[in-house]
């Protein structure tokens, strides 16, 4: 795609734009920058914001659990779950406009500019994370886990596997179907979870025009 946009620059340089309509196009690109700029922090707040609330929540279903019935913790992985796929959800967009600007807005002023060390950093950041997974690949499907922002994300799963294994126990116990289900309702949040945090690892390292890992 990358090359697809550099070369419609290239075919848009043959009209020959003069000096102040190419600093107009590129402030068109930097306005649009900026504005994606905001959006990637606002996100960014929201999901700083939403580990503090997952924090918080397990906190007071803990206490509320120790003080009548440990059933309750069934809560945990309830509500850390949901609320961790919210989170996933605020950095898979974020994703997606860095992806963008890689692709099409520094190609763009790459090109006005003539100068391939504008706008660097999405295509810097992502080859460096490449090269350090290149060299575990023993570890490959543990690459996703070793992004930074991974560390986020356990904020979520963890409590949500401390939740089921201290609630396992009441599987054993008869007559009791609706707990067995909520149980494995709370099962499956947890499972989506770590699977959609696995796949917006992989997204975010993924880089198109480049031969995989």
């Amino acid at each position: 795609m990358t090359d697809n946009i550099k070369s419609e620059a290239l075919q848009a340089e043959k009209v020959k734009l003069s000096e102040a309509q190419k600093t107009i196009v590129a402030q068109c690109w930097l306005a649009e920058f900026e504005g994606l700029r905001n959006l990637v922090l606002n996100f960014q707040r929201m999901q700083h914001n939403l580990i503090w609330v997952n924090i918080s929540a397990v906190g007071v279903i803990l206490a509320t659990a120790i003080s009548w019935n440990m059933v309750i913790l069934l809560a945990i992985p309830f509500v850390s779950s949901l609320l961790g796929l919210y989170w996933v959800a605020q950095g898979t967009q974020t994703s997606q406009i860095g992806h963008y600007i890689r692709d099409r807005i520094a190609p763009a002023l790459q090109t006005l500019c003539s100068s391939q060390e504008v706008m660097g950093w999405e295509t810097h950041i992502r080859a460096e994370m490449k090269d350090r997974l290149k060299k575990r690949r023993i570890f490959q499907i543990l690459n996703p886990l070793l992004i930074p922002r991974a560390t986020g994300g356990l904020i979520f799963v963890i409590p949500c596997l401390v939740g089921l294994g201290l609630t396992a126990k009441e599987l054993l116990v008869p007559d009791q179907w609706e707990i067995k289900a909520v149980w494995v309702v709370t099962l499956i949040l947890t499972l989506v979870l770590i699977f959609f945090g696995y796949w917006s690892g992989q997204y975010w390292i993924g880089e198109k025009n480049v031969q995989p890992i």
